[in-house]
Parts: structure tokens; C-alpha cells; sequence
């Protein structure tokens, strides 16, 4: 896998960083330009170009002396004219050699160049409209790695299939200078369904014979001087590849050659890699990088405008890349190479393009989905001399990026939790819902979508609907404001048509769920689960089941308990609806599970490890034990009033003394909660005077002491 970096399209994250001294001399060359940083700025080439910006080398890529350059630079939209007017410049004042290897809709260039003097700034001119492209040649040395989207059913033949599928291919997804042929992946767009294309110049150190191999699994073909020295076609293996099966002799004299390599790479996990043996050897090797002669990587590092104090400009790059819940995020560092002439920079200003702003000479911004934006960046000088930088900015996935952590997705929530939300553009905001909702972030999710709500009208009905179910489900846990939550399910219900069953049927079972449990009308409840099962006959059977056990919990607070205990069997022995029970053995487990989550203060845990062992055994939610254990749950959940709901059903219909005492105790402790004084000292008084055997008598007498009683 390379590890060159490129900014186009913001796709590859940062492999490499400036040193301390080297970062320091970058932000004073910033702040008091190049002539603080030891180098004087070059006179201006020629007029006629109005912008220019100026390169240093990056001394850390190791190949300090390569009589060639390779550089991205990234144009505005109002000076771009199509990449004709682009010119590199030495530092002595003389155009070099130079050609476009890449150049991407954003308005970002892709530029190799001869390096002769080394003292001093290259510059790259542009913005002269009268310009032509000229003579134009690319260093003799390097490769470059390109992918393109792969044509439906690609599978060639042989070399002309090959050019003919490529030629009908898109335009390419990205391209960068590589090091060599040793790959798995794509670092410029999805990682299945795309053509890999390599090429350059590969440097033959004497006379002789090469053998080359191409190692793929899939077909591929390798090229040197335009002509096919070996190929490789159908489903291969790699591995079984490593000895040259797949090879080709051609005698080269020495020096560089022209070099190409192709593969088709329909699904991702597909591997590949181009080997040789060069003349002397006996054994293959992974062409090195050293045989494509590496070009010296240069960095923009400051802006000009021909007679003009003050030049806006910045340089990007995409760091980081995060999924969740929906949305897909990237986190990508801004650089200010603005310059002032004679003056100081006192303030730059960045707008996203996504309605949100920042500060500083260097910024950092998470977008809330890909796509392309207007960047602009405002500087002002001590003199108050002003200039704006507006590029496009094209946002992609950092596709070698993709291990989505906890800590990872709460660093990205972090960074956004400061957004104006209301300045978001629709598809923004609805990431930053998604993500936040995930999350259980619900100050963030909240806000997100109470503006969203707002915007109902350009919202699809299934984005509607997700979000009613959203705000249903807040409001009713949150806010406990259950006639809006009534109102945003019943929304839910209606943004869908008939058709779509199973939306219908989540927002029917919200309702019923929010007249039963928040609005203690089980009366109600019962008549809507009851239609709810007439209603979709051929739902999911574990739906319809579930609908039959709530009809026995709305007969159970009633006090029914016949009733309840005839659902809760029907429920139970149905072999329509039931799933394979558990043993006797794993019942247990399951019971000491949730007193363990209990013992740990998990009581969110417990609950779900409770619904799991009475989702088999739904008649067991008569019985004490279950009862208890619940009670328990809510209460370190912190949900009193739930808590005080089931034990004050228990309390009614139980008639297991071992059990009966604790509930009363465990209901004393939520009416405390909740500030029921009396009710709770009612439950301690219950304890002593009808179950005085007890042992959870000295509790109820604690409990009286402490409140006074």
C-alpha cells in the first residue's frame, strides 16, 4: 500500500507532519512572509499572469534531490481557465518543463515539473485569460496511480478489450503519483467496481533482458513501451502467482521506458502487485519504488496577486472520516497561505459553505455529508486591506479511513456540537439528526429535529416519518408532553401510504404503547392492540406476539388477572407465534444474569435481559420474582414513576408472600422519589403490620425512622 498523500478530492487522510522547526517556519513565513523564513521572493515573472503561488519542497519525503517536482494546486473558480494558463516558474525567473497529470472538477491540478536550481521558490503563475496551453511534457520519470469507475460486466479478453472498456469508463475517480504496483485498494472512490491504472516511466539501471509478472486476481496487464509484456485474464490467485506463472520476457537498453499496468477490480478484498527481474538476477521481487525514480514533492506554501497587497488563499486537506446512523462525515484541516506585502495579516475568516464559520490562520471543519462546497476564506491586513480566497472544495470519504470507533464518533460530535443548526443546509441537517440521534445525544438531536420539523414540506414521506417517530418517542420519554408525542406518532402513521405495512405498523404500535404506558389507559390500549393484530394479519409473527402479551399487561393493571393469564398462555403456547424455549437451565442463568446487572447498577442491562427470559415465558409477568426484579430496574434506572406503576400493580394482584414485602418496601422507595410521603409511609406500615415475619421488616422500620414517622 503507498503511502503518498493527496489532497485531491480530499480523499487520502495525512500520513506525514512537519517537524517542530519546519512548523515553525511555516507559520512565520505566514505571518511576516518569506522574508522571515530566509528566502526572498522572486520578481514577478510576467504581468500578463496575475497570480502566482509559491512552492517549498517538503525536505521530509526523503528525496530531497530529484531533478523533479510533482505538486497539487488548487484554483479558484474566477481565475481557473481550464488549467491553459498554468505556467511553472524556477527560481531564477525561467519557465521549466511541466505538464497537468491530473486534473479534478474542483479546480485542483495535479502538476509534474523539472527542478534545476533548488535555492529559492518555484513558483506556479495562473489567471492569465489570453493564454494558451503551449508545449507542454511531463517529467520522464514517476508513476501515477488513477482509478476509474469499471464498466457493467467488464471482462476483457485480452489488451484491446481491455483499452476499449477503459476508454468507456467515466472520468477517473482520482489520481495521485505512487510509488509502485503493490495494492488492494482504492484511496480515491468505492473499493468495488473500478478500473486500477498505473502509469509513468520505470528506469532500467542496464542492457539486457526483463522478465516482468503481473500478480492479480483478477485480469490484468502490464505494458512496457506501449507494448503488452505479460497478462493475466479470468479469476486468479495471488498467492499462486508468486513464482512468475503470469510473465514476460523484453530486452530494454538502459535507462527510463514508458510503463504501464492495469487491473479490473470488481469487488473489493482483490489484491494485486507488478514484480520483475531485472537483468542478473535470479529471483522476483516486487518492483521497487525506486525503479519509477520518485519526483520531490513540493508544497504551496504562499499566494500573490500581481500588484495587489493583500492575497487571500488556503490549501485543504480531509483528515478524517466517520458513518453513523446514517450519516457520513469528514473532518478536514484548513491552511491559510495568504499573504500581505509590508504588513501583517490580523484576521481571517472562513465560511464553510455549510452555513457555518471559523477563525484563524488554520481551521478545522467536519462537513455533515460529501459533497461539493464554496469555501471562502477572508483576510484583513493591520491596514485594514481585505482580499477573499472562494474555492470549490470537493468533499469525499477518507476511504483509508474507515474504522468507526465509540471514541472516533464522539471526538465528530464534539466537533459539531457547536453548529448552528438553524444555518445548515436540509441534507446537512438531516445528518446532523441522524448522528446525534444515534448517539442518544438528545439536546443535539432535539434541536436538529424540531427545525427540521419545520422544513416538513421538503422532506420524503419515509424522512417524515422517521422523524415523527423520532420526536413521538422524545417527547414522550423526554418531555413527557404525551399529547405531542400523540400528535408527532399519529403523524407518523399518516406521512406513509397503505402500502408500507411495516412503517404503518411501528407508528400503530408507538400509539398504542403511549396510551397504555404514558396515559394509563389500558382500556384504550387493549382496543388498538386488538385492531392492530386485525389490522396486519400478516405482520411479522413476533409482532403480532408482542401485541398479545401487551393485551395481557393491559388485563394485569386492571386487575383481570384471568383474562391476563389466557392472553398470556395464548401467547405462550401458539406455535404459530412462539419461538423455541430456552431449558429450565438457561431460565435460570437468565435470572441470575439480571440480578447481576442489578448488583453492578445496570439497571438498563437487567431490564433487557428481563424482557428476553419473559418474551419466552410470557405467563411468569404474574409471578413475584419478575415483578420484583423490575421494580428494582426502574429504580436504577431512575424511573420512579414506572417503578412505583409496576410494583403498585404487584401490590394489587400479587399473593406470593415472598415476594409481596419487597415490592412494598421497593414502592416506598419510589413514591419517596416522587415526593408521596404518605403513600410511602403507607407501604412501610403494610410491611410491618401484615408481613411481620419478614425480613424485610427492619427496612420499613428504617425507612420510618428516616422519614420520621
Amino acid at each position: 500500500m503507498s503511502a503518498v498523500e493527496s489532497p485531491l478530492r480530499l480523499t487520502l487522510s495525512g500520513r506525514r507532519r512537519f517537524g517542530a522547526l519546519a512548523c515553525a517556519a511555516v507559520l512565520l513565513g505566514l505571518v511576516f512572509g518569506p522574508a522571515a523564513s530566509g528566502q526572498e521572493r522572486p520578481a514577478w515573472w510576467d504581468p500578463r499572469w496575475r497570480c502566482r503561488m509559491l512552492l517549498r519542497f517538503n525536505t521530509d519525503d526523503g528525496r530531497p534531490d530529484a531533478p523533479a517536482g510533482r505538486a497539487w494546486v488548487h484554483l479558484p473558480p474566477a481565475d481557473d481557465h481550464g488549467g491553459r494558463d498554468i505556467r511553472v516558474v524556477a527560481p531564477d525567473g525561467r519557465p521549466v518543463s511541466f505538464d497537468v497529470a491530473h486534473a479534478a472538477p474542483d479546480g485542483r491540478y495535479l502538476l509534474g515539473f523539472e527542478i534545476g536550481a533548488r535555492d529559492g521558490f518555484y513558483a506556479v503563475y495562473y489567471d492569465n485569460p489570453g493564454a494558451s496551453a503551449g508545449e507542454r511534457s511531463l517529467p520522464a520519470r514517476g508513476l501515477i496511480y488513477e482509478t476509474r469507475p469499471m464498466p457493467p460486466n467488464a471482462n476483457p479478453e485480452n489488451w484491446p478489450a481491455a483499452q476499449k472498456l477503459i476508454k468507456d469508463s467515466q472520468t477517473a475517480c482520482g489520481a495521485d503519483y505512487w510509488e509502485r504496483v503493490f495494492d488492494g485498494y482504492n484511496p480515491f472512490g468505492p473499493q468495488s467496481g473500478y478500473v486500477a491504472i498505473y502509469h509513468g516511466y520505470i528506469n532500467c539501471p542496464r542492457d539486457g533482458a526483463y522478465k516482468f509478472s503481473t500478480m492479480s486476481e483478477r485480469s490484468s496487464f502490464l505494458l512496457v513501451d506501449d507494448q503488452v509484456v505479460t497478462d493475466a485474464i479470468g479469476r486468479l490467485s495471488i498467492w499462486s502467482d508468486r513464482r512468475g506463472q503470469h510473465q514476460g520476457s523484453v530486452q530494454l537498453r538502459k535507462g527510463t521506458h514508458k510503463f504501464r499496468y492495469v487491473t479490473f477490480v470488481p469487488q473489493g478484498g482483490i489484491r494485486w502487485a507488478a514484480a520483475w527481474t531485472p537483468p542478473g538476477k535470479e529471483w522476483w521481487e516486487i518492483i521497487p519504488p525506486g525503479a519509477f525514480l520518485p519526483l520531490s514533492k513540493a508544497e504551496v506554501r504562499e499566494c500573490e496577486r500581481y500588484g495587489q497587497h493583500v492575497c487571500a488563499d488556503f490549501t485543504c486537506r480531509a483528515e478524517r472520516y466517520c458513518e453513523a446512523g446514517g450519516a457520513a462525515m469528514v473532518g478536514v484541516r484548513f491552511e491559510s497561505t495568504s499573504t500581505a506585502t509590508g504588513d501583517l495579516i490580523q484576521r481571517y475568516e472562513w465560511d464553510f459553505g455549510d452555513g457555518q464559520v471559523a477563525s484563524g490562520a488554520r481551521a478545522s471543519h467536519v462537513f455533515l455529508e460529501p459533497g461539493l462546497y464554496g469555501v471562502k476564506l477572508t483576510v484583513t491586513s493591520r491596514a485594514g486591506r481585505k482580499d477573499v480566497s472562494t474555492k470549490k472544495v470537493s468533499v469525499e470519504p477518507v476511504w483509508t479511513d474507515q474504522n468507526f470507533t465509540l471514541g472516533k464518533m464522539d471526538q465528530f460530535f464534539q466537533a459539531i456540537r457547536g453548529y448552528r443548526l438553524d444555518r445548515l443546509p436540509l441534507s446537512s441537517l438531516l445528518s446532523a439528526w441522524k448522528f446525534a440521534s444515534y448517539l442518544e445525544k438528545d439536546d443535539v438531536g432535539a434541536a436538529a429535529g424540531q427545525l427540521l420539523d419545520g422544513r416538513r414540506g421538503e422532506l420524503g414521506a419515509v424522512q417524515l416519518h422517521e422523524l415523527a417517530m423520532y420526536l413521538g418517542g422524545y417527547y414522550r420519554d423526554r418531555e413527557r408532553r404525551y399529547d405531542l408525542a400523540e400528535e408527532y406518532f399519529s403523524l407518523a402513521r399518516d406521512s406513509v401510504p397503505e402500502s408500507d405495512q411495516a412503517r404503518r405498523l411501528d407508528a400503530r404500535f408507538a400509539l398504542c404503547d403511549l396510551h397504555f404506558y404514558a396515559l394509563d389507559d389500558p382500556e384504550r390500549a387493549r382496543g388498538e392492540y386488538v385492531e392492530l393484530r386485525a389490522d396486519f394479519p400478516r405482520a411479522d409473527p413476533a409482532r403480532r406476539r408482542r401485541a398479545l402479551i401487551r393485551i395481557g399487561d393491559t388485563y394485569r393493571h386492571e386487575d383481570n388477572l384471568e383474562e391476563a393469564l389466557a392472553a398470556y398462555r395464548e401467547a405462550e403456547e401458539d406455535p404459530k407465534y412462539v419461538p423455541e424455549k430456552p431449558g429450565l437451565v438457561v431460565e435460570s442463568a437468565l435470572f441470575h444474569e439480571v440480578e447481576s446487572y442489578l448488583l453492578a447498577g445496570e439497571g438498563e442491562e437487567a431490564l433487557k435481559r428481563l424482557e428476553e427470559l419473559l418474551w419466552y415465558y410470557p405467563t411468569m409477568r404474574l409471578e413475584g420474582r419478575p415483578a420484583l426484579l423490575r421494580v428494582r430496574a426502574e429504580l436504577l434506572k431512575g424511573d420512579f414513576r414506572e417503578a412505583k406503576q409496576e410494583a403498585d400493580v404487584y401490590v394489587r394482584v400479587g399473593r406470593d408472600p415472598n415476594f409481596l414485602p419487597a415490592v412494598h418496601v421497593r414502592a416506598a422507595e419510589a413514591c419517596i422519589e416522587l415526593g408521596l410521603i404518605d403513600e410511602a409511609v403507607g407501604h412501610y406500615r403494610t410491611v410491618l403490620d401484615k408481613f411481620p415475619e419478614a425480613p424485610e421488616v427492619q427496612d420499613a422500620e428504617n425507612g420510618l425512622v428516616a422519614l420520621g414517622k
